[in-house]
């Protein structure tokens, strides 16, 4: 990782700390200039008051914490900082809420007293260290910070405004500088060494501890490239059509609230189940279909026969379908999902509709698979078996983030995979579309 040297490091800090020239000197401390703000007791925002505070920033100081940032950065893993054997900080989310706005800061210990625990403001060092990232990943360009997750909208707002407003307790840089930036840590301390392992679970022991206790989220930000991806992905964007007229059809109203939920809903979780609970809504009679079609195929074979052997081979084929849908209350939910494909699904109206996204899914599809599930597999689009090979690839997918069981390989999880899970929605979403327009009935 290439560190910036200290006077490019210190520029950036002025950006920040809204100071809006750096001084003629590189080595001279530095002035800042805060609005103060009042909490009013159980109100959200601060009363911002016409009081200012000045605070001066030493530079033997500031150059002491950046030193101290350059060591230590060689102790992360990611975003979570091991240092000593024994001490462990990482980046928490509780769903956009910064450390402004959080006042209550929770210490505790754990049950044998060997492993304090510290969630509120993270330290000054571990901010340092998180911008020493950013740099080297190329966020800051200019006088601002690019990104769309909190953090880097926060500082790229300051970089537009005058003066910072910080709250009126606020005697040093320091706690200036923490309350600016607004990312909460939680800090562990260990007596005695532990590996970075052990740290992480003491980590989700408070984590799940936090979010049972308190009922609120706690996520422990753990990767750079989760942190960058943190912002919100909503919806990817499509080509609007015209409504020229409406259809004189009757489409199933479930269908079409899942269909909506889904469009409506910015996680990609709940979109593709919204998406896929949409066909599922047709499985039944898909089942129907798929048994009287095999039994009039059967009926109709030039090989067909009145001689008993015929017949019972009919009857035994069509006992497996009932009995697997009545021992399981369903059909076959792959074949009902690939039926429902191969009768609804017209695939170059398919493929014309994955192009009106502004990249085109199609190409996607038949070249990259999933990447948390091995084995759902890429489409091509000329194959015999296209029909096959998307409903296997929507059912793989389905299966990974409804079955949560324990397995090596295969497994999706919840953050880390958002944006692979929203590559998988266009497909779900236009398949969805075509099997409620062909299930619908003239009205």
């Amino acid at each position: 990782m290439d560190i910036v040297d200290y006077v490019s490091f210190k520029e950036v800090f002025c950006s920040i700390m809204g100071i809006k020239s750096s001084p003629n000197n590189a080595s001279d401390d530095l002035t800042c200039h805060f609005n103060l703000s009042y909490r009013i007791e159980e109100e959200f925002d601060p009363e911002i008051s016409d009081f200012e505070k000045t605070i001066i920033i030493n530079d033997d100081d500031l150059k002491h914490e950046y030193d101290k940032a350059v060591e230590a950065i060689g102790d992360f893993h990611g975003m979570e900082w091991f240092s000593n054997g024994k001490n462990y900080e990482c980046m928490v989310d509780i769903s956009g809420l910064y450390a402004t706005h959080f006042t209550d800061q929770i210490s505790c210990k754990s049950v044998n007293a060997d492993a304090e625990f510290r969630m509120g403001p993270a330290s000054v060092t571990y901010i340092f260290c998180i911008i020493l990232m950013l740099l080297n990943e190329g966020c800051f360009d200019g006088n601002t910070f690019r990104g769309r997750n909190p953090f880097l909208r926060r500082l790229r707002s300051h970089s537009t405004t005058g003066g910072r407003t910080v709250s009126h307790n606020v005697d040093d840089w320091t706690s200036a500088f923490v309350e600016i930036t607004g990312i909460l840590s939680l800090r562990i301390t260990t007596k005695g060494f532990r590996k970075a392992k052990q740290l992480r679970e003491r980590a989700t022991s408070f984590q799940f501890k936090y979010i049972s206790c308190l009922d609120r989220p706690l996520r422990l930000i753990s990767s750079l490239d989760e942190f960058l991806e943190k912002g919100s992905y909503g919806r990817l964007s499509v080509a609007k059509l015209e409504i020229d007229c409406v259809p004189d059809v009757k489409f199933d109203d479930s269908a079409v609230n899942h269909f909506c939920l889904g469009v409506s809903s910015r996680s990609p979780y709940l979109q593709f189940l919204s998406f896929y609970h949409s066909i599922e809504f047709y499985f039944n009679s898909a089942y129907r279909k798929m048994t009287t079609e095999l039994l009039r195929n059967e009926l109709q074979s030039v090989e067909f026969a009145y001689n008993d052997q015929h017949l019972y081979s009919i009857v035994s084929k069509l006992e497996k379908e009932i009995s697997h849908k009545s021992e399981l209350g369903f059909g076959n939910e792959k074949r009902e999902l690939e039926y429902l494909v191969e009768s609804c699904v017209h695939v170059p109206r398919l493929m014309k509709s994955l192009r009106r996204y502004r990249f085109d899914w199609s190409v996607w599809y038949s070249s990259n698979g999933v990447e948390f599930e091995s084995d759902a597999p890429v489409i091509d689009w000329e194959s015999d078996n296209v029909a096959g090979l998307i409903a296997s690839r929507i059912y793989k997918v389905r299966n990974a983030i409804v079955h949560s069981k324990k397995q090596t390989f295969g497994a999706f999880i919840p953050f880390k995979h958002d944006r692979a899970l929203s590559y998988e929605i266009p497909l779900v979403k236009c398949v969805a579309e075509e099997v409620i327009d062909n299930n619908s009935s003239r009205v």
